[in-house]
Order: C-alpha cells, then sequence, then structure tokens
C-alpha cells in the first residue's frame, strides 16, 4: 500500500514561486554578464600592463580631457617638472607608517598641458607642524606611469591652506588657476620600476570579478531555494479541523 502523499497545487504558491525564481533567475544572469565584462577589463589591464606606453606629448589638445576615461592606462610624458608648484598629499600609508605623497605638476613638452605626478611616498614628521622638506626630483625621463583618477575635494568641504604645502585634497581647478594652464584630468602614477622619485607601491587594479561570481552562485541559490519550498508545501499536509 503507497505512503505517498499527493502535491496539493495552489495558486497563490505556484505563483509566487514563479515570480521569485524569474527574478533570481534575471539577477543571476546579469550577474554573469557582469563577470564576462570584469573578466574582459582584467585582461585588457594586463594588455596594457606589458604593452607599450601612451606618449602623452602627442596627443591633441581635446584629447587630455578624455583622460578620465582611461584609468590604469599606461603613459610616458616628456616635460618639465614644476617645482615650485610641488605639495604633499596628505593621510598615505606605507607599509604601515603615515605620511604623505609627493605630487609635482609636469609641463609636457611642446604643449601648453600640464599633468600630475606622484612621485611615490615620504614619511611624516614627529608631529603635523613639522613638514618635511620637498625631495629632489631625480627622475629620468620620459616619465612612465599609470594614470589614476585623483583624490579630488569633496563638495562642502572647505580645505585648510598649509602654506601649499600639504592638502588632504587634489583641488586641480585650484592648480590650473596657478599655474595659468590647462591641467589633465588625471595623475601618473610613478612606476614602481621606474628610476628616481622615492619609496612607492601603488594599489594593483581589482576588476572584482570574485564579487560577481559570488552574486551569480547566490542568486541560483535563491532560485533553487523557492522551486524547494515550493515543492515541500506542496507536499505537506494540510491542518484538519477536528
Amino acid at each position: 500500500m503507497s505512503d505517498s502523499r499527493p502535491f496539493h497545487f495552489k495558486w497563490p504558491n505556484t505563483l509566487l514561486m514563479i515570480i521569485v525564481v524569474m527574478v533570481s533567475l534575471s539577477l543571476s544572469f546579469w550577474q554573469y554578464h557582469r563577470v564576462l565584462e570584469k573578466q574582459q577589463l582584467a585582461a585588457d589591464y594586463q594588455r596594457m600592463l606589458k604593452g607599450e606606453p601612451r606618449p602623452l606629448n602627442s596627443l591633441a589638445p581635446e584629447e587630455y580631457a578624455q583622460l578620465s576615461q582611461q584609468a590604469w592606462q599606461r603613459v610616458s610624458a616628456n616635460g618639465e617638472f614644476l617645482e615650485d608648484f610641488a605639495f604633499f598629499l596628505d593621510s598615505q600609508v606605507y607599509h604601515g607608517r603615515p605620511g604623505y605623497h609627493y605630487l609635482v605638476p609636469l609641463a609636457l613638452s611642446g604643449s601648453q598641458e600640464v599633468i600630475l605626478v606622484n612621485l611615490g611616498w615620504l614619511a611624516a614628521g614627529a608631529n603635523r607642524q613639522q613638514i618635511p622638506a620637498f625631495p629632489e626630483i631625480n627622475v629620468t625621463q620620459p616619465v612612465i606611469g599609470q594614470l589614476s583618477s585623483p583624490r579630488t575635494v569633496t563638495p562642502g568641504f572647505v580645505e585648510q591652506d598649509n602654506n601649499d604645502a600639504v592638502h588632504l585634497f587634489i583641488n586641480l581647478s585650484k592648480l590650473a588657476e596657478k599655474l595659468e594652464r590647462p591641467i589633465a584630468p588625471m595623475i601618473i602614477l610613478l612606476d614602481e620600476e621606474a628610476q628616481g622619485g622615492l619609496p612607492r607601491s601603488w594599489p594593483a587594479f581589482d576588476a572584482k570579478v570574485g564579487m560577481h561570481e559570488f552574486y551569480v552562485a547566490h542568486w541560483l541559490f535563491v532560485a533553487a531555494f523557492a522551486i524547494l519550498l515550493y515543492i515541500y508545501f506542496g507536499f505537506k499536509t494540510p491542518k484538519t479541523n477536528t
């Protein structure tokens, strides 16, 4: 004699299960496409690392504004370091020690454009009032590095000016006014292997592929769990009043 329980079909449960499964599968497929996009970004980054740096001196004036869309691009530049406009970027940590990044504008040869170059890290003094002297610039040219988005001033933030030597954020528009020259919207992180500069260890590019792979599995699990719950409650014997 069979002891199997009959399946109790209920429209509300069925409709809810279908909606949850469809939404979860849709989100999972979307995250899967994000995985493919991020894998392509990671592959493009590896090609950029192995490829020849893009020479900035040969860019047309309108192309400098488009540099903001080319983060992590390896570039090369020749020009004159404008040491009178150098400054320290505060709150930078290197191997657990607090300090500054040393940024110097580079006036590109054969162009009116200027781009900031981050030459690396310098230790902070014994107290916040003890500002280190600007190091001598001994970087060989062409300057080779990666483009990076600057840590710019946030809206509503009033930055305290400390004799123009130390800044918490980079104010490109204010710097352009002082230089009386246009300035590129990105900065160059001097290659770690390049001669000259200061100690430097830049963060590696992370496409966050693993995060999107986790979300793919997460939404697939939600869809499978919704189906299992639907089956469970379908075979569950309804309570009867005695």
